[in-house]
């Protein structure tokens, strides 16, 4: 039996296979931010695109982890997105994040399986908050 890794804040236990991160988003910057900030937090980053489809290829080929959905990329369908997701890859934990976001939205969203959402611009304090309590 190994040693086990708990989270601090919350007094988790941290599980190995959900160290995993997989980003759907457009805009580097927050790629940026991302990446640096879950590295830190000894996240490995299992890929980054801003097509809906490779999103989905991802999540099937790494099966748990985590998922950054910027909700403002050009022509996606969330509800489609979210549906797909929470139907073949329920063990995938799934943050959003954008810079519009009205309580009807956010409530469908997590009826939909999301875990958090975050707004723009990124900050490293909501990150690393929405992260300790929700993965």
């Amino acid at each position: 039996m190994g040693t086990k890794e708990y989270d601090v804040s919350t007094g988790k236990i941290i599980d190995p296979e959900q160290r995993k991160a997989v980003f759907f988003i457009d805009s580097q910057e927050d790629e940026d931010l991302l990446v640096s900030l879950l590295r830190d937090m000894r996240y490995r980053m299992l890929g980054v695109t801003n097509k809906q489809a490779e999103a989905l290829e991802l999540l099937r080929k790494h099966k748990v982890g985590v998922l950054f959905v910027d909700d403002e990329i050009p022509g996606l369908d969330m509800e489609a997105l979210l549906t797909q997701i929470q139907r073949r890859h329920p063990e995938f934990h799934v943050i959003l994040f954008g810079e519009h976001i009205t309580k009807e939205k956010l409530n469908a969203a997590v009826k939909l399986g999301v875990v958090g959402y975050l707004s723009k611009p990124l900050q490293k304090h909501a990150i690393q908050k929405i992260m300790a309590r929700a993965i």
